[in-house]
C-alpha cells in the first residue's frame, strides 16, 4: 500500500527553516519589530534558534502531539517558536480578558 506521502518524513515550518539554513546560510530575514526598527538574522542562525524551544519543552516533560499555548505578538518571536517540535501550538491573543483566555485554554475543540 501506497502511503500518499510525498516525502518519507513530516513536512513543518522547522523544515522549510532548515532546508533554508543549508542552502541559504547567509542570506539574512529581515522583519519588523512592534516596539519599531528592523531585526535580522541569517537562515543558519534562526535554525538554530528553532531548535532551542524544543529542547527545552523535552526536559520539561512536554510530548510531541501535547498542546501548547504561546502568546507573543505575531513577530520575529513566534518564528522561533515550537512549531518543528510536534506539539500542538495554540497562540494566544494578548488583547483577550483573562476570563476569555481560560475559555480558550480550556476548550476542548
Amino acid at each position: 500500500m501506497i502511503s500518499g506521502n510525498m516525502q518519507p518524513y513530516k513536512f513543518n515550518l522547522v523544515k522549510i527553516i532548515q532546508y533554508a539554513a543549508r542552502w541559504h546560510g547567509n542570506v539574512e530575514v529581515v522583519t519588523n519589530t512592534v516596539e519599531g526598527g528592523i531585526h535580522r538574522i541569517i537562515y543558519s542562525d534562526l535554525y538554530e534558534r528553532t531548535n532551542k524551544p524544543a529542547n527545552a519543552l523535552t526536559k520539561l516533560g512536554v510530548l510531541p502531539r501535547d498542546r501548547v499555548g504561546t502568546m507573543a505578538w505575531n513577530t520575529w518571536r513566534q518564528l522561533y517558536g515550537i512549531g518543528g517540535y510536534g506539539v500542538i501550538c495554540h497562540t494566544l491573543n494578548s488583547r483577550l480578558f483573562p476570563d476569555q483566555l481560560e475559555y480558550v485554554i480550556g476548550s476542548r475543540g
